[in-house]
């Protein structure tokens, strides 16, 4: 039940996630605007956001941007359904890479070891 963090290159890779999928539900929108495709996207914006505040709502975000690309694919063209299916991808791959690293060790107490630490995780402040 995290929060959003960027300090490290994973939870900027997170971040693009979220972009590549909010992008591809909006695409999803753009592809097919009726009352159900307007609800998923609002939907998948507020997931969107509670993503942000919680780590754990990346799974129904990712799920409800999904759901609105799959019912969109009808009456997409082809360039949309292309961009779509890149973002999918994109997010998917950035989130699998980012899942299955390890988790971070613990900060130790001393000065030197914090810097060294955060220059590890490539934080430079």
């Amino acid at each position: 039940m995290d929060a959003f963090t960027a300090n490290d290159a994973a939870g900027r890779a997170m971040l693009a996630a979220r972009v590549a999928l909010i992008f591809a539900a909006w695409i999803a929108l753009v592809a097919r605007d009726d009352r159900v495709g307007r609800a998923l996207f609002a939907v998948a914006c507020g997931a969107f956001v509670a993503s942000l505040a919680f780590r754990a709502a990346f799974a129904p975000f990712a799920a409800c941007a999904i759901a609105a690309y799959v019912r969109a694919l009808p009456k997409a063209k082809v360039g949309e359904r292309v961009a779509a299916l890149v973002a999918l991808l994109t997010a998917g791959a950035i989130a699998l890479a980012v899942m299955t690293r390890r988790p971070p060790r613990e900060p130790p107490d001393d000065l030197e070891g914090l810097t060294t630490y955060w220059l590890e995780r490539q934080n430079l402040f």
